[in-house]
């Protein structure tokens, strides 16, 4: 009798264990209330489809950003703006999102494993968090001198929120795959010690940096969609 109860017992502790397991991998996947209810996925590609259409919307208000930018630093006959874009950039180049997996797909002419196409995905999530992050960073500034550009910032951060973000979560769900909050990601640094008496030059490279890798992630979902059928075996 003792003998069933402690089978009994041992089995419970199992089933607790990965009960707590499970429950505890969920609320880490939504323990930023980014997606408090991840859809479900009955075609891969048309959810993809679907974060292309809100990317290339993301790519639209980016372009109004990036001329806004512009215009300003040619009113100010500034030149200093590519200096500090590129000194930036070289800064923090080795805590950027990488596309290594993107890179793979991009270069081989047919077929990658499932796994490989999990990785992208989680490779490309990554990416549009530290994106998410960033533009979160920039606006918490509530920088005087970029109250337009920070309204198109908002209209980015709430597509990249509900129209990305979550349509890749719902992806990694079918996979059973995790993924980090945008909490556990840092963003790029946004510093706050600006000149009050003059447009930011700071703010404005801030800004640029993100639209430039907005450009260029944009780009890389729109040719893996393009070509997800002819280089993913299911």
């Amino acid at each position: 009798m003792s003998t069933l109860s402690n089978s009994n017992i041992l089995i419970l502790i199992i089933m607790s264990i990965l009960f707590l397991s499970i429950y505890g991998q969920n609320e880490k996947q939504q323990d930023d209330n980014l997606c408090p209810k991840i859809n479900s996925v009955l075609c891969v590609k048309k959810v993809l489809s679907e974060i292309v259409d809100a990317a290339e919307e993301i790519n639209d208000i980016a372009n109004k950003i990036e001329q806004n930018i512009l215009k300003r630093e040619r009113e100010l006959n500034s030149i200093t703006l590519d200096n500090h874009i590129n000194h930036k950039t070289q800064r923090i180049k080795s805590n950027l999102p990488k596309s290594d997996y993107y890179d793979q797909f991009k270069n081989i002419q047919s077929n990658i494993n499932k796994t490989d196409f999990i990785h992208l995905i989680q490779e490309e999530n990554y990416a549009f968090s530290y994106l998410y992050k960033s533009i979160y960073n920039i606006l918490k500034t509530e920088d005087i001198f970029g109250t337009s550009i920070n309204n198109l910032f908002k209209e980015i951060l709430n597509n990249l929120q509900k129209n990305i973000l979550c349509n890749y979560r719902s992806i990694l769900h079918v996979y059973s795959q995790s993924w980090l909050s945008v909490d556990e990601i840092n963003g790029i640094e946004i510093l706050t010690t600006r000149k009050r008496h003059a447009p930011s030059i700071l703010y404005h490279t801030d800004s640029m940096i993100i639209i430039r890798l907005l450009h260029k992630w944009i780009k890389n979902i729109k040719n893996i969609v393009a070509n997800i059928d002819s280089k993913y075996v299911r």
